[in-house]
């Protein structure tokens, strides 16, 4: 039997609708200068992960085209994060938003750590595209396991400890960052492309973005790290 988990309600409306749409006008104004200058990435890679999460407030299944390119953005811009900070010459060739871009290499910044690498592995995971695994503990245990029997349990446990932290406080309730669950939607999603059966439902696992089902839609070409 499914087991659904609601999401909590974070703030909805005009209001949401107002905001996403000014996130992911500065997304785009963000990546437009990554090729004059991207010392800024960081701040193009932050934005994008928070446009993505207030997409998932108004669009809580992923079911628009607009959410699946957010995700795709945060991932790419992740990616690039961490591609030219791990030089410090030459051009490091990247597509974000659907265009090849040549970026400069920057060196070291003190962003490129390891909880914005995490941030970029679960989005590079729920596009499908692999990385080396660094897992939240208990999810993952059951995933290496192909324990069918312990994984939905695991995961419905994970996401009511994720809406217990996200509604502790109204300050944290009507964060968009608590929209969705990142970590267990990436572990989720490798779950569900290694046919184990997820007996969960919730808004916190954007159907769409857990069923990839975009990736039927968008050409695969479009959906590339650097």
């Amino acid at each position: 039997m499914t087991v659904t988990i609601s999401r909590h309600a974070p703030p909805a409306g005009p209001d949401s609708e107002r905001f996403t749409e000014r996130l992911n006008e500065r997304v785009a104004r963000r990546i437009e200068r990554l090729q004059e200058s991207a010392n800024s990435i960081d701040f193009a890679f932050s934005t994008s992960v928070m446009a993505l999460h207030a997409r998932c407030v108004i669009d809580p299944r992923a079911a628009k085209v607009e959410t699946w390119e957010a995700t795709v953005n945060a991932m790419q811009l992740g990616s690039a994060l961490f591609a030219v900070t791990s030089a410090s010459e030459g051009t490091i060739q990247c597509r974000i938003d659907r265009k090849a871009r040549a970026l400069q290499a920057i060196g070291p910044l003190s962003s490129a750590d390891a909880g914005n690498w995490l941030t970029a592995f679960w989005l590079a995971v729920i596009c499908r595209l692999q990385g080396v695994l660094y897992p939240p503990i208990n999810l993952f245990y059951h995933f290496v396991l192909k324990d069918e029997a312990g994984f939905s349990p695991a995961l419905e446990e994970a996401l009511k400890l994720h809406q217990m932290y996200w509604t502790m406080t109204e300050e944290r309730r009507a964060d968009v960052d608590g929209s969705i669950a990142l970590g267990p939607l990436a572990i989720a999603c490798l779950a569900y492309d290694g046919k184990l059966p997820i007996e969960v439902e919730s808004e916190y696992l954007p159907k769409h973005l857990l069923q990839h089902s975009w990736l039927r839609v968008v050409p695969q070409s479009l959906v590339t790290r650097c």
